[in-house]
């Protein structure tokens, strides 16, 4: 017997109400119509069958649908008396619904600047904007033309000041824009500039001796002037111009300048006026060379009798000298060590690390700048070298396993200055005692839960010494039923 073919004519169309979002159950009305006669009708939503209508002629049919994400394309069939399926009708592709548009311009509700100014830039004390959506961007020009949403100059922060190029009567205009490109209209604000003594002094003469035999250098000449008057000067050893409210301006010309050390050196001079502009600096070299043979002396040095690290801490170090110590010292060694060898420390040391432990002296010592070293003075210690160093773990990863409620750890890699005695993992940051139970010989392969959700790990390591590691997390997700 042949099977039997349906023919007519199917048609269908669909109606979603509202707006979908992927993964949503949602009632979807299909309308039909078919030339011919049948006892159901199917649907199908991209090749799956989704909904069957019972009803025979049925012209519309409600079925309740899962969203995919767009487009989604359906088909309807016809079934007859004898259980025979017509062909496919024509596909009904279901398209997102179109975005919704902003078209509304943010707002400039206040906008202002101070009405008089002494400076070319100019604070902008207020400027509130509103927007339906979010403000995107801000600009201030002094024309009343509005600028492109995509012009240079926008700026994603509010500006708290605006740059003039001239004095004078000015006015700005503050503009918005948002995400969409929709630009505000302006709101203004006029400010009037005028602008007082902008002129630098200018430092005419400046002289010191050449060489020096003190840290106290004279100074032979200064001389500034400026277009009104000259109210500060300062010399130093920078040529970094100083800001005019610095300390350190005399009203009077300096008559000396005092080093630290001595050496090659050069001085900066300058001088500023009542506006606050201060000059470009003149500069003068000095070489300083100090007629000293007096050693430093170590008046105190310090340090615990016994350690447990060859780390040794620095109790005390102090040292003087009849112009300035320039250098600090601590060995293991009575050896007086060179002014000019490696180790020396312009400030006193807090620890000396030992290359070994047992019974040590170690010897202090200072210098000055003309290369004078101190005698010693020393101090015993004996040290006692334990295991303080924590191992660490190096690596961490975890997946969910098939088994429900459980997560296998992939990667567990640690390392120690000795070696690695126990393994951990934990669901807390708390970090466990060296001596608690739960800690493993090898690392666990596997963690079980007692419910199913995002879980976070923490891996943790031990050696023989009690010293526990800093942990290393982990993130997984594992599910209550077995994983397909």
């Amino acid at each position: 017997m042949k099977k039997k073919v349906l023919s007519g004519l199917l048609f269908l169309s669909l109606f979603l109400p509202g707006l979908a979002s992927s993964g949503e159950i949602r009632l979807l009305t299909v309308e039909l119509s078919y030339s011919g006669s049948a006892v159901a009708f199917i649907l199908y939503k991209d090749g799956v069958e989704v909904c069957v209508s019972d009803t025979p002629d049925a012209t519309q049919m409600d079925c309740y649908v899962e969203i995919d994400p767009f487009p989604m394309t359906f088909v309807l069939t016809a079934v007859d008396a004898d259980g025979v399926e017509s062909p496919q009708s024509e596909p009904y592709v279901l398209l997102p619904p179109p975005p919704i548009q902003d078209t509304t311009s943010p707002l400039i509700e206040a906008f202002n600047a101070p009405a008089l100014s002494s400076s070319l830039v100019v604070p902008i004390t207020e400027f509130a904007v509103s927007d339906a959506v979010g403000v995107a961007g801000y600009k201030i020009t002094e024309s009343t033309t509005a600028p492109l949403a995509l012009a240079k100059g926008w700026s994603a922060f509010k500006p708290a000041s605006y740059s003039f190029l001239s004095p004078g009567e000015k006015r700005i205009y503050g503009w918005a824009k948002d995400a969409a490109g929709n630009v505000s209209l302006s709101r203004s604000a006029v400010v009037t500039i005028t602008l007082t003594d902008t002129l630098k002094p200018t430092v005419e003469t400046f002289t010191i001796p050449a060489t020096a035999s003190s840290l106290v250098v004279p100074i032979t000449s200064l001389t500034a002037s400026d277009n009104l008057k000259v109210t500060g000067y300062k010399v130093t050893a920078s040529a970094s111009p100083p800001a005019a409210a610095a300390n350190g301006w005399h009203a009077t010309l300096p008559v000396n300048y005092s080093f630290l050390t001595p050496g090659s050196k050069t001085l900066y001079a300058w001088a500023k006026d009542a506006a606050g502009n201060v000059t470009l600096a003149k500069s003068a070299p000095v070489t300083i060379t100090l007629a000293d043979s007096v050693k430093p002396t170590v008046n105190a040095f310090t340090i615990p009798t016994i350690s447990n690290s060859l780390v040794v801490p620095i109790t005390t170090l102090t040292a003087m000298d009849n112009i300035a110590v320039t250098g600090y010292k601590v060995t293991c060694f009575p050896t007086a060590p060179r002014a000019g060898a490696g180790g020396w420390t312009t400030d006193a040391p807090i620890n000396f690390t030992s290359p070994t432990p047992g019974a040590k002296t170690l010897y202090a010592w200072a210098k000055d700048a003309t290369g004078n070293v101190s005698l010693a003075t020393s101090a015993p210690v004996f040290i006692h070298q334990s295991d303080t160093i924590k191992p660490l773990v190096t690596a961490f990863t975890v997946v969910a396993d098939a088994i429900p409620l459980t997560a296998r750890i992939t990667l567990f890699t640690v390392t120690d200055n000795v070696s690695v005695t126990g393994y951990q993992v934990t669901t807390t940051a708390t970090v466990p005692k060296a001596g608690a139970t739960g800690w493993a010989i090898t690392p666990p392969t596997t963690r079980t839960f007692p419910t199913a959700g995002v879980k976070k790990l923490y891996a943790w390591v031990k050696d023989a010494a009690g010293n526990v590691s800093l942990p290393e997390t982990a993130v997984v997700t594992v599910a209550a039923v077995p994983a397909q």
